[in-house]
């Protein structure tokens, strides 16, 4: 047990000195503001915040991995956001607005897919200019106006995704988890690398 433990560290020798730092920043940070780092509202901050930007980073992970880059993802978060409100005002339904936002996300995604993989346009940029007409389109249909999402407090879509669980626990890190474990299994699988290298060596790109 104890040289699996010791093989699996010598294995991954780069994951656990990031670890060991982290552990020693955090350590450094109570021992000279332990009022700030050991309170509690300060990890509720934490956890009401970062998941929102945490899923954006865990979902461009595989991109990474793959060599590309995704630059479009802020106006493709734009156009999602504005056909959740869209879909919410006229229909009254968060189900149906939440399933329209992803479908959006889903065809701005397969738009940059295409285009990469079938026109071979470089990532950079095709996900640049892409990330300019989202966010030119948003601008146009909405004409630079906002849309309230006041009525959906209170449905239990909102409770799951932005709300408290016990009122003492924000909800948010439920579904950064979801994500950061579909990454997970999608990784430790090798999908992508997987595809990746077959594909090169399918072109010839690997001699």
């Amino acid at each position: 047990m104890i040289g699996r433990f010791i093989a699996a560290l010598r294995h991954s020798k780069l994951q656990f000195s990031i670890f060991i730092v982290v552990v020693l920043m955090f350590a450094l940070f109570i021992i000279f503001n332990p009022v700030t780092f050991l309170s509690y509202s300060i990890y509720y901050a934490f956890m009401s915040t970062i998941p929102f930007i945490a899923i954006l980073a865990i979902s461009i992970t595989p991109v990474i991995i793959l060599g590309e880059i995704d630059l479009s993802f802020p106006s493709v978060i734009g156009i999602s956001a504005f056909t959740y409100a869209s879909v919410f005002t006229i229909s009254g339904n968060v189900y149906l607005a939440f399933v329209g936002s992803l479908l959006a996300g889903a065809i701005a995604g397969l738009i940059n897919g295409v285009f990469v993989v079938k026109a071979r346009i470089p990532s950079l940029i095709i996900t640049l200019g892409m990330g300019f007409f989202w966010r030119g389109l948003v601008y146009v249909l909405s004409g630079g106006k906002g849309l309230s999402l006041v009525e959906t407090q209170g449905t239990v879509l909102y409770k799951i995704l932005v709300g408290r669980i016990g009122e003492a626990v924000p909800a948010q890190p439920g579904p950064e988890m979801l994500v950061f474990g579909f990454d997970i299994i999608l990784i430790k699988e090798r999908i992508f690398v997987a595809r990746t290298i077959t594909t090169k060596i399918h072109d010839g790109d690997v001699g």
